[in-house]
């Protein structure tokens, strides 16, 4: 019973050990838009002496992401705007745009990705986001439903989204947003169609990552392996 109850806590402190070894973190960067430069319009080059994994979102050419003073926190958010007839993209690969690679303790965790959102899609427009895992070679391995918002929000209201478990094969995680504007104006009957926006601030997708065990976790898990050791050599004796 002794030597039973020894292993026991061994294998107790083992699991501490690896409990200890699991912490969440951030895997998107710039969620906040605050670092310089927060955008690049797609297509074009970071600018000299910006490293690719400065957290910069990418957005397209012809309707292309602005920063706000309008934010959730800190000095900036991402604008998604346009003219009649467009959309306005937003999006990032956690790799290329944020430096950040994904940690062996992330396989097999269902991260959940959550934005504060402020803004109105007006008569005719809407804001689409999802979340894909994509392999080292842009392949998509999994990905959350597409979400089509016509929402009003007037005040600054959080959202979430998952796709689910991290598949074996992820490189990086994938966020898009974008806002689609049909015709505003003047309209063949005499309606008139007010155009809208929406602002995207504090990104967030929280997965596991790597940690240092606790000092006090490591002692006791060393100090259950001696026990053990010290049983198991008296009893070969």
């Amino acid at each position: 019973m002794k030597i039973k109850s020894l292993s026991l806590a061994a294998a107790a402190a083992f699991t501490l050990c690896g409990a200890a070894q699991a912490a969440t973190g951030n895997l998107v960067a710039n969620g906040g838009f605050e670092s310089s430069p927060a955008i690049y319009v797609a297509g074009t080059q970071p600018a000299p002496g910006v490293s690719v994994g400065a957290g910069y979102w990418l957005t397209n050419g012809g309707n292309p992401v602005g920063l706000s003073s309008d934010a959730h926190t800190g000095s900036f958010s991402a604008s998604l705007t346009c003219a009649q007839l467009c959309a306005a993209n937003l999006f990032g690969n956690s790799s290329e745009n944020g430096g950040l690679t994904l940690d062996p303790a992330n396989i097999g965790t269902s991260p959940t990705l959550t934005f504060w959102v402020k803004g109105s899609p007006g008569d005719t427009g809407n804001l689409n986001y999802d979340l894909r895992y994509l392999s080292a070679g842009g392949g998509i391995l999994g990905q959350s439903a597409i979400v089509t918002n016509t929402n009003t929000y007037a005040t600054w209201t959080q959202l979430s989204i998952s796709a689910g478990v991290i598949p074996v094969g992820t490189a990086a995680v994938f966020f898009e947003a974008n806002y689609a504007l049909g015709p505003v104006g003047p309209q063949p009957g005499g309606a008139v169609f007010v155009g809208g926006g929406y602002k995207i601030d504090d990104i967030t997708l929280l997965g596991t990552v790597a940690a240092v065990p606790e000092p006090g976790t490591i002692a006791l898990m060393l100090a259950g392996l001696g026990v053990v050791g010290t049983v198991a050599r008296r009893r070969a004796a």
